[in-house]
């Protein structure tokens, strides 16, 4: 076994454990007159005296803040919804045990609050109260006891609590009116500071925010009262822990593979823990112990990250990690609660199959973002061998001609804080604890370097299980366009293991179109601008035929763009809320918006020879990358080519063109 890396501890205070930027952003318009404080202060704890309870010997309030600050405020009159959500981390292990209180803090008074717990966030309340407005405090915490027909009785699955409020109406100046409070100091990077300005039809989750110019993890100030046994001293867990990737390609020249693992280390007691040991093991590999120190200890109700690597052998089919805490405190105190202390990886697949990966890049940029044009020269600084396709959602920076309402739910869904911004496959990046990262790099070769780094990993953790093509039909004189998405999977058991509820997306992109652009001089030139997103925001569910499918798409082409100038760009995500792989984009695929697979681009192919000598076919001429593939999408190795009809994709800067080639 092989030791690669150990994170060493660090614990997000709000004094010394703020995010720094790593790359130049331009700061995001906010929705509203949306303002967050500029300094962090705690408030005072103070609870109408004729509304607090006393808390009985077995409940103890519970929360990922705990020390509550004044963050923000939305500056609206009209009500709006503030959510935090009680995960497994911190209410494993009192499952069948009771909520019996609630209370949340402010730090301005407002104009009305309502007190509500969900199990979901889209439902009506289990449980809520109408605050009367003689009770507000001017700051502070609030709290309502849960009748007794009312008690909460928690689930593995968790629940949110949080409140409906009204604000005052204040100066949009006023820098003293902030209601929101928040802990800055929370743990995990999502779903612990949701905000919804619809009823609760939509929540944008701001957990991984600014504060007020720097990256912080903020958790609402949002607690329950839990009646339970299982408070503790000292209770150490271990919870999350995953692969980096759940399926690991299989080397035949090695007979070992390296598994890069994390998942966090939680202080569920009530008391600080300064240092432990933590053991690692799997089948075939001696276990390994490895002895941590926390600094100052590790806080009630915070955690850190943890990251590990190991050998381990690849000649069996999947193998988990198991992990396991001990020696608490040099071996002083004794954990209280067992059931949290050990915990496995899920099933780690080694495989053989899988096809030719395209990502779904997504650049966030507007024509008033003075740093975006960077952003522009980095994306257009990735390698020609970054296999890829570009849309560009114009949010991120204030408004421009190009923007479109759509493009803020993800904008909201991926962590989008600013412009330039970019992300890869929709997927999680460790490093940058986020599903988005900055584009804003002074240096575009040093930025592309990054940025095709967390390409190349995101492709690695959703691979190709399937293929993805896409055809077009377009009426010159009526512009009506019909897109066929289809493909099939190439390892059908890894592809449903991966994905539970797969979707094909559709968007319309154009290039060339000319606008100002703040940071650049004169006209310029955006491409990969999204025009239009054909079926659902996220994609249409799809119909399988055995391991085939095909998905069929209708629009009209605005007289305002350019046909010849449009793409048409399909991905395959997992829509399950539940999976891993959450919106992560498996494969993707762009043609022109007037082509298809089978079509020849005269702009691309006029002056290209293209022709099969002896198995191998050879592309002569002005181009930048081509790959082969068989009749069936996959990419195939171009050498030693049976008898048959292939495709050959060629590529040149932002154009793609497909053409049949004979080989006999």
């Amino acid at each position: 076994m092989k030791k690669i890396y150990l994170t060493a501890f660090s614990l997000l205070f709000a004094t010394s454990g703020i995010f720094a930027q790593t790359s130049w952003i331009s700061s995001s318009k906010q929705p509203a007159t949306m303002k967050t404080t500029s300094s962090i202060r705690p408030m005072m704890e103070s609870v109408p005296a004729s509304k607090a309870k006393a808390l009985a010997a077995n409940e103890m309030y519970v929360s990922y803040c705990q020390n509550a600050s004044p963050f923000l405020r939305l500056g609206t009159v009209k009500p709006y919804d503030i959510a935090t959500y009680f995960d497994k981390m911190i209410i494993g292990k009192y499952v069948g045990d009771k909520v019996t209180k609630l209370r949340v803090a402010v730090s301005s008074k407002p104009k009305a609050l309502t007190i509500w717990l969900r199990e979901k966030l889209n439902d009506a309340p289990i449980f809520s109260q109408e605050i009367p407005e003689t009770d507000l405090p001017e700051e502070g915490w609030i709290e309502v006891e849960l009748p007794a027909d009312k008690v909460y009785t928690i689930k593995e699955s968790g629940y949110y609590v949080g409140y409906t409020m009204t604000e005052q109406k204040v100066s949009n100046n006023d820098d003293t009116y902030y209601p929101i409070a928040i802990a800055p100091d929370g743990v995990l990077p999502k779903n612990t500071l949701l905000i919804s300005e619809d009823g609760g039809k939509s929540w944008a989750d701001y957990t991984y925010t600014y504060y007020p110019s720097n990256k912080i993890i903020a958790a609402a100030a949002a607690q329950t009262a839990i009646a339970s046994d299982k408070h503790m001293d000292y209770d150490l867990s271990l919870n999350y822990f995953q692969g980096d990737f759940a399926f690991i390609k299989r080397n035949p020249e090695n007979d070992k593979a390296t598994i890069d693992f994390n998942g966090y280390i939680f202080n569920a007691g009530k008391k600080p823990i300064t240092n432990f040991d933590l053991t690692v093991s799997a089948e075939g590999i001696e276990p390994v112990t490895i002895p941590l120190k926390a600094g100052t200890g590790i806080p009630m109700f915070k955690g850190t990250s943890f990251r590990y690597s190991i050998d381990v052998p690849n000649n069996m089919p999947s193998i988990k990690i198991d992990v396991q805490t001990s020696n608490l405190n040099n071996g002083d105190n004794v954990d209280g609660y067992a059931g949290n202390d050990k915990t496995s990886t899920e099933d780690i697949v080694f495989y053989e199959t899988d096809t030719v990966k395209t990502s779904l890049v997504e650049m966030y940029t507007t024509t008033q973002c003075p740093n975006c044009p960077y952003g522009h020269k980095v994306i257009n600084a990735l390698p020609k061998s970054c296999n890829k396709v570009l849309v560009a959602h114009h949010v991120g920076y204030y408004t421009d001609e190009f923007t479109m309402d759509e493009s803020y739910n993800y904008m909201y869904e991926f962590g989008v804080t600013g412009a330039p911004t970019g992300s890869a496959d929709r997927t999680f990046i460790a490093d940058e604890k986020n599903s988005s990262f900055s584009l804003g790099y002074t240096n575009p070769s040093q930025g592309a370097i990054q940025v095709n780094k967390y390409i190349t990993f995101t492709q690695n953790v959703l691979p190709a299980f399937a293929s993805i093509a896409a055809s077009s039909t377009y009426d010159e004189n009526s512009r009506e366009l019909t897109v066929k998405v289809y493909g099939r999977k190439v390892n059908a058991e890894l592809f449903d293991k991966a994905v539970k509820l797969p979707h094909v997306n559709v968007f319309l992109t154009e290039d060339g179109l000319k606008a100002k652009q703040s940071g650049a001089m004169g006209l310029y030139t955006h491409d990969h601008v999204l025009r239009a997103i054909l079926g659902d925001i996220w994609g249409n569910e799809i119909t399988w035929n055995g391991d085939n499918y095909t998905v069929e798409f209708k629009a009209t082409v605005s007289a305002d763009w350019n046909p010849d100038n449009m793409n048409i760009v399909a991905f395959l995500t997992d829509e399950d809320y539940d999976s891993r792989y959450y919106h992560h984009a498996m494969n993707a695929t762009q043609i022109d918006l007037k082509g298809d697979l089978t079509s020849i681009e005269n702009s691309i192919l006029a002056d290209l020879s293209i022709e099969a000598v002896n198995g191998t076919i050879h592309v002569t001429g002005d181009y930048d990358t081509y790959h082969v593939y068989n009749m069936q999408g996959i990419q195939i190795e171009n050498s030693n080519l049976t008898k048959g009809i292939y495709l050959v994709k060629v590529q040149t800067g932002s154009k793609t063109a497909v053409h049949k080639t004979i080989v006999d």
